[in-house]
């Protein structure tokens, strides 16, 4: 499962922002205008994930990075996260306990075309555009209850998960090996035409 984001204080702000100017000395974020998250990936103990949400200007400006006690590199969004966004890096312990946290993280930077992906477990995960009624809402999280299921062999895990895409829930089976490689095997509708905001 996900691990916990933690607020940089000041003088972690301070640090973290010196050692990004060595690789990035363009990278526009002033110190005494941005937060700065980070929190550990459980499927990667070695990183450390951080968001910068700089608020100088309308609308804040986002930046993302990946940090170890040698290197620091930025995340962009692509269609290729593992040659993109350093997972062919890591040291993978892809498991049922974390390999949700993986799909989240390959999935928020992951763009082929005009919409994106993204996992979720119940309702509160989901940006709507209009409030649902509480019937909805329970029939909803009722079904979404049912997932995760997760099964693992020698050749890696297969993963049940509702997805949000477009305008619709959507419950994708995955198989993921384990150096990251995803592969969507089968999917199926939960409920459409819900009034779902695009997704960033």
């Amino acid at each position: 499962m996900p691990l916990t984001f933690k607020l940089l204080n000041d003088s972690q702000k301070k640090s973290f922002l010196k050692t990004l100017k060595t690789i990035n000395p363009e990278h526009g974020l002033e110190e005494n205008h941005v937060q700065i998250m980070s929190r550990k990936l459980s499927f990667a103990p070695d990183w450390v994930y951080y968001e910068c949400e700089d608020y100088s200007s309308v609308p804040n400006r986002f930046q993302f990075y990946l940090k170890n006690n040698k290197d620091i590199k930025s995340l962009k969004f692509t269609d290729d996260p593992i040659k993109d966004n350093c997972v062919s890096d890591m040291a993978l312990d892809l498991t049922a306990e974390t390999v949700i946290d993986y799909l989240n993280y390959y999935y928020k930077f992951f763009i082929k075309g005009a919409y994106k992906l993204k996992v979720i477990k119940q309702t509160d995960d989901v940006d709507w555009q209009d409030d649902l009624t509480p019937m909805t809402r329970q029939s909803l999280d009722k079904d979404l209850s049912q997932y995760p299921k997760i099964k693992s062999d020698e050749k890696g895990l297969f993963v049940e998960i509702p997805c949000v895409f477009q305008f619709s829930i959507i419950i994708i089976s995955f198989f993921i090996t384990h150096d990251g490689l995803i592969e969507i095997q089968d999917k199926q509708s939960l409920a459409d035409d819900l009034p779902l905001k695009s997704l960033p």
